[in-house]
């Protein structure tokens, strides 16, 4: 009888082993930037289909997270807000949530509970899309939430974060991909602050406010 018992956990603890191991072979370097766009794709928080072939943007922000339970102080909340608020500021930029909470709690969240994470954590401006079969993780390579990228309009990776990554340091690295509009945004946050107009190499006066602006 006790050898059948250590044979049984022997057994349990091998099938156990070979279940890590398929996940982590299924783990490794994201596939091509085709695979990347069109595997972006399956119901949303709210239940509808949801393709990003329909969503074109010239940056896309992606972040796997757990989202149960959403009222857990964890990193994955954190992100989301970052995501956020980015998609808030730069409209050139997408940012969507896949849910990976399997990789932490082993079981997939349903319907309800990915609409409550939507809404508890403010996401108005970002999608949340279920990954019930683990297609999209693995097709970007990820093996543990979190994971975050960011994707040129191509599909090409321009940045790959596997932990937290600071609002700081994901501004940073939209506006290295959107120039143009941080540039613009920075000229509106001046003009705001100062009541400076104009352009760099000239010199203006606001006279409302007084100020002297030398760009």
């Amino acid at each position: 009888m006790k050898i059948e018992k250590s044979l049984l956990v022997l057994f349990a603890f091998a099938a156990s082993v070979a279940s890590c191991m398929a996940q982590r072979i299924s783990c490794g370097a994201p596939q091509t930037k085709s695979d990347l766009l069109r595997v972006l794709a399956g119901k949303s928080e709210m239940g509808q289909q949801w393709n990003i072939k329909d969503h074109q943007a010239r940056v896309y922000l992606i972040s796997f997270v757990q989202t149960v339970p959403d009222t857990a102080p964890t990193d994955s909340r954190t992100q989301s807000l970052s995501l956020a608020s980015m998609a808030h500021q730069y409209s050139g930029a997408l940012s969507i949530l896949v849910d990976s909470s399997a990789l932490k709690t082993n079981r997939t969240p349903n319907a309800d509970e990915l609409l409550n994470a939507w809404h508890d954590w403010s996401l108005d401006n970002v999608v949340l899309l279920s990954d019930p079969e683990g297609d999209i993780r693995r097709t970007f390579g990820v093996c543990d939430a979190l994971d975050t990228f960011i994707l040129r309009s191509d599909g090409a990776i321009l940045e790959h974060w596997k932990s937290l990554v600071p609002t700081g340091m994901l501004a940073l690295a939209v506006e290295r991909a959107l120039p143009d509009e941080a540039a613009a945004l920075h000229a509106a946050r001046v003009k705001k602050e100062t009541g400076c107009y104009g352009v760099k190499t000239t010199i203006n006066v606001s006279l409302e406010r007084g100020n002297v602006c030398v760009w």
